[in-house]
């Protein structure tokens, strides 16, 4: 059975959460007005014209592939060495495992996403966190256009010391209730997540796209649309670094604050589960 939110302390946490929201969409709107021009240059749309041009050769686009296959020809390099006498050995397991998560992860992949990103929008973002669905870790990357970060930032060193970051994911709702027992249950799929247009002449954008593609939006409002086979629920997971105090002055999150949040629902609030007290993204 579902859990049952208290509704005084949910209530809260989202008027705090809407205004993170406010805040953070409102000075990406500034970051972003160039992006969508410039994936569609990098895509080859540089003619607007009725009849197609008499020669066309994308430039941008080779230019992008060739630099960014230069940067992604030489693989990562991992090292992991004792600092102490003894734990050599140690050493060399944590080495190994670091190569395995390397390659189950297919970072290369990741690595040339990346670069495609960064040289068509200015940034791109790595995730490391802990998928407890599937009992491992996660390397993968992370559409920059889904991320949303405290705008006091001013260079990407820094990430760590921002006041909160924000990620955006579309899931199926199966995968909320397994993540999320209990109070995943609550979480009903959205129209935006679900339903596609069913208009004439309208190209369905697949859930998953190219590396460049725009980010995949199946739904259109103001057209006639049709609910899809797997029911989708928009999901943000927050980062926050939380200055509350205990009773006796302690902090009550030292490493951060984590909360996921579907629509209306709080689906987690919990310290930062990992160690360093960073966020996981790069």
């Amino acid at each position: 059975m579902a859990e049952t939110p208290d509704k005084g302390v949910d209530l809260q946490r989202l008027k705090f959460l809407d205004a993170i929201d406010g805040e953070a969409e409102a000075s990406k709107r500034e970051v972003v007005k160039n992006w969508e021009e410039n994936i569609r240059q990098v895509k080859g749309d540089q003619w607007r014209m009725r009849r197609s041009p008499y020669f066309l050769a994308n430039i941008v686009k080779n230019q992008v592939r060739r630099k960014v296959a230069s940067l992604t020809e030489s693989k990562a390099q991992v090292q992991v060495r004792a600092m102490k006498p003894g734990l050599d050995k140690s050493s060399r397991v944590l080495y190994n495992v670091c190569r395995s998560l390397f390659d189950t992860n297919s970072f290369s992949e990741t690595e040339y996403k990346l670069g495609q990103f960064g040289m068509t929008v200015g940034c791109g973002f790595i995730g490391t966190s802990w998928n407890k669905l599937r009992n491992n870790v996660d390397i993968a990357f992370i559409d920059p256009r889904r991320v949303f970060i405290d705008p006091a930032l001013s260079s990407s060193a820094d990430l760590d010391r921002a006041e909160y970051v924000r990620i955006d994911s579309v899931l199926p709702l199966h995968e909320i209730r397994l993540a999320f027992p209990g109070r995943g249950a609550l979480v009903q799929a959205t129209e935006r997540a679900s339903a596609y247009s069913t208009s004439a002449g309208y190209k369905r954008v697949p859930l998953v796209g190219s590396v460049l593609s725009l980010l995949p939006r199946p739904y259109r409002p103001g057209m006639p649309n049709k609910t899809g086979p797997i029911p989708r629920a928009e999901v943000k997971e927050y980062w926050i670094r939380d200055p509350q105090l205990a009773v006796d002055g302690t902090m009550l999150f030292p490493g951060g604050r984590h909360i996921v949040r579907a629509g209306d629902v709080i689906l987690a609030d919990a310290a930062n589960p990992y160690i360093d007290g960073g966020w996981p993204i790069e």
